[in-house]
């Protein structure tokens, strides 16, 4: 188990609970943490101990019987739709309290729609021989990224114990291998520092709502005539969507790279506004899809790409070849891109 001190100077633990909402038998965790740990610091460990890979939008929001007396608490976000307080500036500490206020919610995934249930138990003096953050206990392991929320996890499990259902076998290859629901092991829990996480976020936390490109170089250092992609969006299954294309990709990326690509835009996505629907290498393309606000635009997936692929020391044509300023049908886009 590997474990990272990520805070110093502590006297005390916070012990959460956090519980998945609608799922039963009930999915759970027991956690330790530092009482400096920032809501950000807790984002993690969370993601951590319930094995969320951190892959879309998340925000902490407090619980009251008044909508308008809610609380919200994230990363910031220009699309967002209530005011927020910063969670890499809020320490858990000034909120949390065993007396008042020791409970709230942690939303996961906007599309899924994952809710989490969080309880400060208890309070506790720091234990000199232990390293925290550490997961104590929990119950039943964490349903995949992007299966569809409660509904479309229940419909997976239902499929997955029966090998005889026809979507049986597509399922399988979906996941990677066999899923066992009941199965977690507290012990095993790895946790990543949440510091160093943050940093090779931070430089994706501030996005303009209104972006202008520039010819300098040295600003977009991102932007090369090495390659050129194809941005654009349209409508698939009532929702707006945006796409990255990057043509003959495979020519250019080993499978470690790949890997490497697929992790940081993951990571990035989310701090430019976007849900990350899909990430596919082929012989033709690389392609991203993902979810977007009505004030998102084509170019913006753009950047959130090529600085992704500029960490991997891979730079792009600030062309595009294709951007739909309108609303398309998805299949009218994969013609287009060939797909």
């Amino acid at each position: 188990m590997a474990i990272f001190m990520a805070k110093k100077n502590f006297k005390n633990v916070y012990q959460f609970k956090i519980t998945l909402k609608d799922v039963k038998p009930p999915i759970w965790r027991r956690i330790l943490v530092p009482e400096n740990y920032s809501f950000y610091d807790l984002h993690c460990a969370i993601q951590n101990a319930m094995g969320w890979t951190d892959s879309h939008l998340h925000k902490f929001k407090t619980i009251s019987p008044r909508r308008e007396e809610v609380k919200y608490i994230r990363l910031p976000d220009e699309d967002a739709e209530e005011p927020f307080s910063r969670e890499n500036e809020e320490k858990i500490s000034e909120w949390f309290s065993l007396e008042k206020n020791s409970k709230m919610n942690y939303d996961y995934d906007f599309g899924d729609s994952w809710e989490h249930f969080v309880e400060l138990e208890k309070i506790i003096p720091v234990e000199g021989n232990i390293k925290y953050p550490v997961c104590l206990d929990g119950g039943r392991a964490c349903p995949p990224e992007d299966c569809g929320g409660v509904p479309g996890y229940e419909d997976f499990l239902e499929i997955m114990k029966n090998p005889k259902h026809p979507e049986y076998k597509e399922m399988r290859e979906w996941l990677g291998g066999n899923f066992y629901p009941e199965e977690f092991k507290a012990e095993e829990v790895e946790f990543e520092n949440p510091e160093e996480r943050l940093k090779e976020i931070s430089q994706y936390l501030k996005v303009s709502p209104e972006r202008e490109d520039s010819e300098d170089e040295d600003e977009d250092n991102f932007w090369d005539n090495d390659f050129k992609v194809s941005v654009g969006a349209g409508m698939k299954n009532g929702k707006l969507r945006f796409y990255f294309v990057l043509k003959k990709a495979k020519e250019f990326f080993s499978p470690k790279e790949k890997t490497e690509i697929e992790k940081t835009i993951k990571m990035i996505g989310p701090a430019f506004g976007y849900e990350i629907e899909e990430i596919d290498f082929n012989q033709q393309y690389f392609l991203v899809t993902a979810l977007g606000g009505a004030n998102r635009a084509p170019a913006d997936l753009a950047d959130a790409c090529g600085m992704a692929l500029q960490t991997r020391g891979i730079k792009i044509a600030k062309e595009c070849l294709i951007t739909n300023t309108g609303k398309p049908s998805w299949e009218e886009i994969e013609k287009n891109i060939g797909k």
